[in-house]
């Protein structure tokens, strides 16, 4: 049809196909009405409309089927009709926001890919697709299936996926890393196609041999996490991994001894209890965090092979108390996370010369401080919680502390608690040490 100045269209419900850019030269129309009604395509959503084009659907008209095969218009939203089941393209510069009703069950590969400035995806059934974080998912498959344009830093993939489309993350070049979960087992093709940045790949056995060449010819991985549910890496499987560095949640099934000199940092989950002798102790440089288990069983040499190494510590919630010399003699020890359930903290829990240790934040609950607890640490402030009580013997000798105000709760401070020339400001309303 030739090209002329038609505004409004009225189409008979005995319409059922409407063509490949049947409407793709008249560029000033401005309003449809249609019966939605097709079983076929309806195409003439492809042509270049001005910014104030509108459809209008007749009212009760069958709706089955309809697929929306092309959108290239000027509108910044796309509130796609609420009886188009299927998406296959939607490729408009000007796209900013897109709503999709519950009735799409279907997104075509790359459908958004060509609406480089789509940032905001509104889904009505987060149980079929959810658009979270700049990333848009197919839940039905958890697959990733788009990734906008403008996201930006660190991009994590959210857990359970299963895959990711190919090119989902081409020419994305404001990421500077992506991290892949334990759950993906298949990686689309051109993942890396027109960008620099890194990957942190938390490591599936059951992902296939091809897949992880993929990963190491792109020369992205920089860390690679394993899971404490993994039991067994055969050998040579990260050989390939160039400028990789390797995080090991800890299990003791797992042999280490192929890539333990890659291993940067041990984790210890809060479900272990124990660690067997020589498990731990031939690791000279590694960091270790430690989520302690209340009933942990103490052994000697390991604990010290444990220490040493230690950079941070977390307490579970509901423990009560931070347990006596466990975590002493720490030097490297830099992090402790008490939970608000801590109302005690225990004879040299984190002394013996933490200097690493600048900072902590006491739980609002704590009442005693006990012996030598914090004794040599690199602590230079303190703010003690009003519910203190009971301050012991060196509990803070050999800090850095200058001042320290002890609230009006505190009935004990013991012999060198403090430095010699730490300024102790007693709150005026402590009716015990006034």
């Amino acid at each position: 049809m030739g090209t002329f100045a038609l505004r409004e269209i009225t189409l008979p419900p005995s319409v059922r196909t409407i063509e490949e850019e049947a409407f793709g030269n008249w560029l000033s129309f401005q309003r449809i009405i249609a019966g939605a009604h097709w079983s076929t395509q309806s195409s003439f959503w492809r042509s270049g409309w001005s910014a104030d084009a509108s459809i209008v659907w007749n009212d009760g008209a069958e709706t089955s089927g309809t697929l929306l095969t092309g959108y290239s218009g000027k509108s910044d939203t796309l509130n796609v009709p609420d009886f188009v089941t299927e998406i296959r393209n939607v490729s408009s510069s000007e796209l900013t926001r897109i709503i999709i009703p519950a009735s799409v069950t279907t997104i075509a590969d790359n459908a958004f890919d060509r609406s480089t400035n789509l940032t905001q995806i509104e889904t009505a059934d987060e149980t079929r697709f959810r658009f979270a974080g700049g990333k848009l998912y197919d839940m039905a498959e958890m697959r990733l299936i788009f990734v906008t344009h403008g996201l930006s830093g660190d991009a994590e993939i959210l857990d359970g996926t299963l895959s990711i489309l190919h090119e989902v993350f081409a020419n994305r070049t404001g990421i500077d890393r992506i991290t892949i979960p334990a759950s993906v087992n298949v990686l689309g093709a051109g993942l890396f196609r027109g960008n620099d940045f890194s990957v942190i790949w938390h490591y599936n056995p059951n992902m296939s041999s091809s897949e992880r060449i993929q990963l190491t010819l792109s020369n992205r991985v920089r860390q690679i996490v394993i899971p404490q549910s993994v039991t067994s890496v055969p050998v040579g499987t990260f050989d390939s991994f160039r400028n990789m560095e390797i995080i090991w949640y800890y299990n003791r099934d797992l042999d280490t001894s192929h890539f333990q000199n890659r291993i940067v940092r041990i984790i210890i989950p809060h479900n272990v209890t124990g660690i067997p002798s020589g498990t731990i102790d031939g690791f000279d440089t590694v960091d270790i965090v430690w989520h302690y288990n209340m009933n942990f069983r103490i052994m000697g040499p390991e604990l010290s092979a444990i220490t040493r190494n230690l950079v941070e510590v977390i307490i579970p919630e509901g423990a009560e108390i931070a347990p006596a010399a466990v975590f002493a003699f720490a030097p490297r020890l830099s992090s402790i996370t008490l939970p608000d359930s801590v109302t005690s903290i225990q004879y040299r829990a984190f002394g013996g010369g933490a200097q690493s240790l600048k900072q902590i934040t006491f739980p609002p609950n704590l009442r005693s401080i006990g012996i030598a607890a914090f004794d040599g640490s690199g602590l230079s402030e303190i703010w003690l919680p009003e519910s203190l009580e009971w301050i012991s013997e060196g509990a803070f000798s050999g800090t850095n502390i200058q001042s320290v105000f002890i609230p009006c709760n505190v009935r004990h401070i013991g012999p060198m608690a403090f430095p010699e020339d730490t300024q102790i400001i007693i709150s005026p309303g402590n009716p015990f040490l006034n």
